[in-house]
């Protein structure tokens, strides 16, 4: 991977939520339940006919982690930090900045970082019934996402925290 990244050359123009829409629709097709989008760019979008929104909303409804690996000075404004991060975050992944176009061993510690990420990830999903009056009956997969220590917030249905539940 490291090799083919080296021989990448920036150019003017970038859609990139146009690419990501399109790798959404791509990972759709996987055969496991569990899926990632890795997205390697500095970030800036200046092309795209779709926004952030569009895509962060398909994502979710995907169930799609899109992790970024931005690459560029934050400093000099070669990487948009602020989209990666949301889009990143949205998504229930995380964003990464490689500061030094070309240094594989940043960018190799952040794909074991994401690496790691993934395997201590666990899919749970239940039956509901339609308890208490609901009447969407089905199967439901929560987002429960842990922080290193081990604790954090219950995610609804909806993808929205829940301000009143944390699991340890």
């Amino acid at each position: 991977m490291l090799a083919l990244l080296d021989r990448l050359q920036p150019e003017a123009s970038t859609a990139l939520f146009d690419a990501i829409g399109q790798g959404l629709r791509l990972v759709k097709q996987g055969r496991y339940a569990k899926k990632t989008l890795l997205v390697v760019t500095d970030g800036i979008d200046n092309m795209s006919q779709s926004t952030r929104t569009q895509v962060v909303e398909q994502a979710r409804r995907q169930g799609v982690l899109v992790y970024s690996i931005g690459v560029g000075h934050t400093d000099a404004r070669e990487v948009d930090v602020d989209t990666l991060r949301s889009l990143s975050g949205e998504s229930g992944a995380r964003a990464f900045i490689v500061p030094e176009v070309g240094d594989g061993s940043l960018l190799s510690r952040d794909a074991l970082a994401i690496s790691g990420e993934l395997r201590r990830q666990y899919r749970v999903t239940f039956l509901a019934t339609g308890a208490g009056g609901l009447e969407r009956r089905g199967w439901r997969s929560p987002i429960i996402p842990t922080a290193e220590c081990g604790c954090g917030p219950v995610w609804g249905l909806l993808g929205q925290p829940r301000k009143d539940s944390f699991i340890c």
